[in-house]
């Protein structure tokens, strides 16, 4: 098979970095004359610095938290008396490293010592070290080589479990054969006790998590990107371990427990999830007893908090949270604003109050507690809005595909745009399982502001549906995820909410693979494609540092019928001379572990190779940059607005002429009477208010 553009994997060959060169000098001509670029480099930039808290959790008597905003353009971690008051910074990682993201923390039971791990340089890779929370002064500990781990702490408090791996013969050599490892404070990584470790499965990887009573290690059993695992329980006290899963058939974790009964959130005979406890004195399935049943919606989140289960449903994208009594009878659910999606519940079993986050599209991060004892639910009070969440309004639908599933999606606009076609941008990822879950987006807002609109599209592959909704584009069905993006493009087209000349399509990692294969396979359906770390060589994705991981989802390419498969849809196979493309925008990072640059190198150079047409077709690659596609630093800033102004453009959707005209426009925006848009299908709009107003600007400020 040709495969002109091989040599492009050599990254740091003269030819390749020459190639570069040339890359970098043609987007930065077209940046410097970018039109909407200055204005939109500036309102995100605004956006970028509203200030941002979210509770961890309480431990010994104070509360952790994790704020960003102006001063710290990385979360910090604060330590204070109250929930609603901040606190004192703790671990400010921008003090340690410019280059250093925070990428893993876990606090001691009594809240003493915090176990936290740095990334460096968009590496995938994680050093634990250890910080006492008294002083900020961090311990001699330094556990490096760990990926993918979160920490656990027994509560002795003398050391941790994480995940650690061997030391590879460079950071992009794929990592395999993990431990999970007990790390003893004051000793060396060499001297970490190994608690489970598989040699002969060197895909597979291990998560400790330390049940609340302190008595337990809970073992769960990972494979590649396979979402299923094993499941065992140790006990710290005798180290007799009960296997709770022993099969990769179904998605199990623990919730919690009360002496030698476990509740468990699976999969098992529930493709939607259900919640089931079981003794340790009698652990096969066949003693499983229901607690509480499969939902019509998939299972998000379960926190058995206050000797109550809080269930986090996702319906539409959207959540509703449920609440049951331990024993699984209803007791209502609780009372948020629609359209948005509750997570990060935290709390223990016996405690009398509970923390979640609460966001969407157009509405920040909140922080929400509820008092378990009165049943008050109250939010962590925000101030300093550069917007108001009531300016825009949100909007589902349920896109009709060729064979009768119907596909949610999202839509999010200006309350007062004109009726018709408009400029609009199509967001999709559809893998892996996850589930495309809309969480506030500053820079979106900047996107609305100028009056766009903003798609969300829960193709099959997600986890939007449960687990069938996964597998019905997983493997060599992977197609039907490329094909359910069409049918919500052709939709949004019908139905006159944009045209093929004002629609965009974006998407990262496996989104940015879908993108980009639907771009080959209807270039005339789009005006411009934003692919951000794609995967496009789908015939050699597991040349990669972990792409061999990723064969329980794509297919295994020395499989003839998987290659097959594969071959049909890749990309950069698709790509044909002479055909006219919309324009093209691929990001990379030099430093990306899981999809290695060159995916996005060799597709570029076919497309400038085959490109009929007028539109550029650019890469954006940062040397130093990793995998995931918005830093958590002022870096971030630059790279959206890169982004939003190449889409901007190319919709023909021009900037305010002046910072004060955007403030005059969003003041008429948010007084008076709303215009209510026109709807496709008699669909009613669904704003998203909860209960708040604009007093002023900017306040809660448009």
């Amino acid at each position: 098979m040709a495969d002109p553009y091989r040599w492009l994997e050599r990254l740091d060959s003269p030819a390749t970095q020459r190639w570069l060169a040339a890359q970098h000098a043609q987007w930065a001509a077209w940046r410097a004359v970018s039109p909407s670029r200055p204005w939109l480099e500036q309102r995100i930039g605004e956006l970028w610095a509203l200030p941002r808290r979210s509770v961890l959790l309480e431990c010994g008597g104070r509360y952790f938290t994790l704020e960003q905003g102006r001063a710290w353009p990385q979360p910090v971690l604060t330590v204070g008396e109250r929930w609603d008051q901040p606190g004192r910074v703790v671990l400010d990682p921008g003090t340690i490293d410019p280059q250093a993201t925070l990428s893993g923390l876990a606090i001691d039971p009594m809240g003493e010592l915090v176990a936290y791990s740095l990334s460096f340089a968009g590496s995938d890779w994680q050093e634990w070290r250890v910080r006492r929370v008294a002083d900020g002064v961090d311990l001699p500990d330094r556990c490096p080589w760990s990926k993918n781990s979160g920490a656990s702490w027994p509560h002795d408090g003398r050391g941790f479990f994480y995940l650690g791996y061997p030391p590879p013969p460079n950071p992009q050599a794929p990592a395999r054969a993990p431990s999970l490892r007990y790390h003893r404070l004051g000793t060396a990584p060499a001297d970490d006790v190994v608690i489970r470790v598989q040699p002969d499965q060197p895909a597979w990887g291990f998560d400790g998590w330390i049940t609340e009573d302190g008595r337990y290690l809970v073992v769960t059993t990972w494979r590649g990107s396979d979402p299923t695992n094993l499941l065992d329980v140790i006990d710290l006290a005798t180290g007799k371990v009960t296997p709770l899963q022993t099969t990769f058939d179904a998605t199990t974790r623990v919730i919690g427990n009360a002496g030698t009964t476990f509740w468990l959130a699976t999969t098992w005979e529930a493709p939607r999830g259900r919640v089931v406890a079981v003794r340790l004195e009698a652990p096969d399935r066949s003693h499983w007893q229901p607690v509480i049943a499969e939902q019509e919606a998939p299972l998000l989140e379960v926190a058995l908090v206050g000797e109550q289960f809080f269930v986090v449903l996702l319906r539409h994208l959207e959540t509703e949270v449920l609440c049951f009594r331990r024993e699984g009878t209803p007791n209502g659910r609780l009372d948020l604003p629609s359209g948005g999606v509750a997570s990060g519940f935290s709390g223990r079993r016996t405690d009398r109050e509970l923390f979640f986050a609460f966001q969407s599209l157009v509405h920040p991060e909140t922080v929400y507690r509820l008092d378990l004892a009165t049943e008050t639910l109250e939010p962590l009070a925000q101030l300093g809005l550069p917007f108001c969440p009531d300016a825009f309004a949100l909007r589902r639908e349920a896109v009709p595909t060729d064979d009768g599933v119907q596909v949610p999606l999202l839509l999010a606009y200006r309350r007062d745009r004109p009726p018709g076609p408009a400029p609009t941008l199509l967001f999709c990822y559809g893998g892996f399982g996850l589930p495309a879950v809309p969480r506030f987006l500053p820079s979106l807002i900047a996107w609305l502001e100028l009056g766009g609109v903003y798609a969300v599209a829960g193709v099959r592959g997600g986890g939007e549906q449960g687990t069938a909704w996964h597998a019905a584009a997983r493997g060599r069905a992977k197609q039907r995820s490329i094909a359910d993006l069409l049918a919500c493009a052709e939709w949004l087209q019908r139905t006159g909410v944009t045209t093929p000349g004002q629609l965009a399509l974006a998407g990262g990692s496996n989104g940015g693979l879908l993108v980009a294969a639907a771009l080959t396979q209807r270039p005339e359906r789009f005006a411009a494609v934003v692919a951000i770390a794609p995967l496009t060589d789908m015939v050699r994705f597991t040349q990669g540092p972990v792409g061999w991981a990723w064969t329980p989802e794509y297919g295994d390419p020395t499989d003839p019928e998987d290659f097959a498969a594969l071959l049909a849809y890749s990309p950069l196979h698709a790509v044909r001379p002479g055909v006219v493309y919309p324009a093209v925008l691929v990001e990379t990072g030099g430093h990306d572990e899981r999809v290695p640059p060159w995916h996005g190198f060799k597709f570029v150079a076919a497309l400038q190779h085959a490109q009929a047409g007028p539109a550029p077709v650019l890469l954006r690659h940062d040397p130093l940059g990793g995998h995931e596609p918005e830093p958590l630093t002022d870096d971030a800033v630059e790279r959206l607005a890169d982004r939003w102004s190449f889409v901007a453009d190319r919709l023909g959707v021009a900037p305010p002429a002046t910072a004060a005209a955007r403030a005059s426009a969003q003041e008429e925006s948010t007084k008076g009477k709303r215009a209510t848009p026109k709807h496709s299908q008699g669909a009613p709009e669904e704003p998203l208010t909860g209960g708040r107003q604009c007093p002023e600007y900017p306040g809660w400020g448009g």
